[in-house]
């Protein structure tokens, strides 16, 4: 039984203490994980953008918008990539 114990207490202490040596490597070179330059936007992963469709005015149909930036700084109360969805959150919305 003694034994088993040693065995289970270091395995655990090799996988504790190879844990904290990784986020040490990562705090000593911050950089290390990230292959994208946060300088340079044209190497990004995601578009910044997508056309969806906007809830302008509860109770009616959502409008086409070519960016969610443009639904909710032209005042809209809601922005869903898929039209069905957003006009059934729009009909049935409590204003």
């Amino acid at each position: 039984m003694r034994q088993k114990n040693l065995i289970i207490g270091t395995i655990v202490l090799l996988i504790v203490g190879a844990v904290c040596g990784w986020f040490l490597w990562l705090w000593l070179n911050p950089g290390a994980l990230s292959p994208v330059s946060l300088d340079d936007p044209t190497k990004a992963t995601k578009a910044k953008s997508h056309t969806g469709y906007c809830c302008t005015k509860i109770g009616s149909a959502c409008e086409s918008v070519s960016d969610p930036g443009l639904c909710f700084r032209g005042g809209g109360k809601a922005f869903n990539a898929v039209q069905r969805n957003c006009d059934y959150y729009c009909y049935n919305v409590k204003p």
